[in-house]
């Protein structure tokens, strides 16, 4: 339908989604940093790996997957297939 965005399913993190030595790798949020922001804007642990509209895995924080959900851009975490 025209207007409407598919929400893509949220994974609890796991570091074989991610590229070798990104921020994603290392445990850390990647979502906080990839827009612009600096990477030091969010060092806390990874609690899911989700892909992008554009098939990109990243990582979040809690913070991000709250975010992310209300804006439905990734599903709650556990309700991905």
């Amino acid at each position: 339908m025209p207007g409407t965005r598919a929400t893509n399913p949220s994974y609890p993190y796991d570091v074989d989604h991610h590229e070798p030595g990104s921020v994603a790798a290392t445990g850390r949020c990647s979502w906080h940093g990839w827009d612009g922001r600096t990477v030091e804007s969010c060092s806390v642990e990874a609690v899911v790996s989700f892909q992008d509209s554009g098939g990109t895995w990243h990582s979040g924080c809690a913070e991000a997957l709250v975010e992310l959900v209300e804006q439905g851009a990734v599903e709650p975490l556990g309700q991905g297939a």
